[in-house]
């Protein structure tokens, strides 16, 4: 990779890669949160009718984010690797997580 410093050129060379891990985490937790937007979506022209099968899928979203923030987790303790991946998916589950607790206690209420 050349890198400009001024007026002169550097080449920098790096062994880091990208984690399959992460990569694998970052992908659940960007599908987990469209998913969850098609849910929600889909109760609201249901009129929050939409039944036990968006009930399910919520709950699926959840274990899904669960193993996405597993898998993040997994990869901060490897060498020479690149942390973009592994610190979205950490991010994206983990605010998942949340969301989704929040919205099963408000249900319940």
């Amino acid at each position: 990779m050349l890198v400009h410093y001024g007026r002169k050129r550097h080449i920098r060379f790096s062994d880091k890669s990208h984690p399959a891990l992460g990569v694998v985490s970052a992908v659940i937790g960007i599908a987990v949160w469209v998913i969850l937007i098609a849910l929600c979506m889909i109760s609201y022209l249901a009129g929050g009718a939409s039944g036990i099968a968006v009930g399910a899928g919520g709950i699926l979203v959840l274990l899904a984010a669960i193993v996405g923030l597993v898998l993040a987790v997994k990869c901060y303790h490897k060498e020479d690797i690149y942390m973009l991946t592994p610190a979205m998916g950490t991010f994206l589950n983990g605010i998942m997580i949340v969301v989704c607790t929040i919205l099963y206690f408000m249900g319940v209420a």
